[in-house]
């Protein structure tokens, strides 16, 4: 039901976490009933999951503390990079899928794959509707519905675009990670 593939692109999941959600794997997409109704959520960290720029994450949060290349199956045609900013309570992971532009050496065209948020600072680590890291898990029926999959302290709310947000929190009932997934 969580798309395996999403987890294994975000490569940032613990082991443990995996463990957790695995039994809920079956498929790529949930089934209509559990499919959530409304606008998708797009925001998460003040970006667009669907257009966020590298550079338009660096104006808000600076320049990044990691970035890492993959390319793995066709080396240097396309590949994924991960840009990651260490705040003071906050880690922001942005992972992006790209191609090379043959056109202009040097030069990739970066699409946004994955953004994610874990700690406890919630000025940073907030959805567009407003769900942020330190709320309850009642916060997330408020704001999208009770439409998702829930295991354990982990929740998937998914929309008919593909569109997918993960949700955990810890023992206290306090949300300490987002991930929003774009549509593959």
């Amino acid at each position: 039901m969580i798309r395996a593939k999403k987890f294994a692109r975000l490569g940032l999941v613990s082991f443990a976490v995996l463990l957790v959600i695995m039994p809920l794997i079956s498929g790529d997409e949930l089934p209509d009933n559990l499919l959530a109704h409304g606008r998708q959520e797009r925001l998460l960290a003040g970006m667009d999951v669907l257009s966020a720029t590298v550079a338009q994450a660096e104006e808000w949060l600076g320049k990044p503390t990691q970035e890492q290349v993959t390319d793995p199956e066709q080396k240097g045609i396309a590949g994924e990079k991960t840009y990651v900013w260490e705040k003071p309570l906050v880690k922001v992971t942005l992972k992006t899928g790209f191609l090379h532009d043959a056109r202009v050496k040097g030069r990739y065209a970066e699409s946004p794959e994955v953004i994610t948020v874990e700690g406890s600072d919630g000025s940073i680590g907030r959805t567009g509707r407003g769900l942020k890291l330190g709320d309850k898990f009642s916060q997330v029926e408020k704001l999208y519905g009770h439409k998702f999959v829930r295991k354990g302290n982990t929740i998937d709310v998914q929309w008919k675009s593909g569109t997918d947000l993960l949700v955990t929190w810890n023992d206290d009932g306090l949300i300490d990670k987002i991930g929003l997934f774009a549509p593959e």
